[in-house]
């Protein structure tokens, strides 16, 4: 188990049930765009929803594939492309009418057709990619935006405006209840 939080680290620590049944397990405290894994040494990586924060994500698949053995198991989920698609359109026509241009307010996200060729550039010869929507309903944006948060799902691009003014923000949550309310 690997995360960047020491604290989740040593509460997955923690929580392991030690019976002798489960496979072997380390924790790892670490960052998936530098990986501390040794070269051909894991028969399985799994990444549960957090290759859509990286940087360089087909950095961070090549180190994947490099820690796995040959024949090695990768199996990744991650926000897609159309994730939050709603909330996009609100906030980029609300910069644009508020303040001339656009600063991402959301890391962008891979597009489903473009998986399978970012894995195929990492090395992996067998990718596969299936995709599963849910469609989720708010009330509003503001609602949506407090459950992201809640979530930790923020924007980590290092290039961006850090700051939202109140004006855009309130526009960008009258266009979304206007157009996807």
């Amino acid at each position: 188990m690997m995360d960047m939080s020491a604290d989740m680290v040593k509460k997955w620590r923690e929580s392991e049930n030690a019976t002798g049944d489960e496979p072997e397990t380390h924790f790892v405290v670490g960052d998936e765009e530098f990986l501390p894994i040794k070269e051909s040494s894991q028969d399985l990586i799994i990444s549960c929803l957090g290759l859509h924060w990286t940087n360089d994500l087909p950095g961070a698949m090549i180190q994947c594939r490099l820690a796995l053995q040959p024949d090695g198991l990768f199996l990744a989920a991650i926000l897609g492309g159309e994730a939050l698609k709603e909330l996009r359109i609100s906030c980029t026509v609300a910069q644009m009418e508020r303040e001339g241009g656009i600063s991402p307010r959301m890391s962008p996200l891979a597009q489903v057709r473009d998986a399978g060729n970012l894995l195929t550039r990492a090395g992996f010869t067998l990718p596969g990619v299936d995709v599963d929507q849910y469609t989720v309903k708010y009330n509003n944006a503001l609602e949506l935006v407090e459950h992201l948060r809640a979530m930790g799902e923020t924007n980590a691009l290092f290039q961006r405006n850090p700051v939202l003014k109140r004006d855009t923000a309130l526009a960008t949550a009258a266009i979304y209840q206007s157009m996807f309310g």
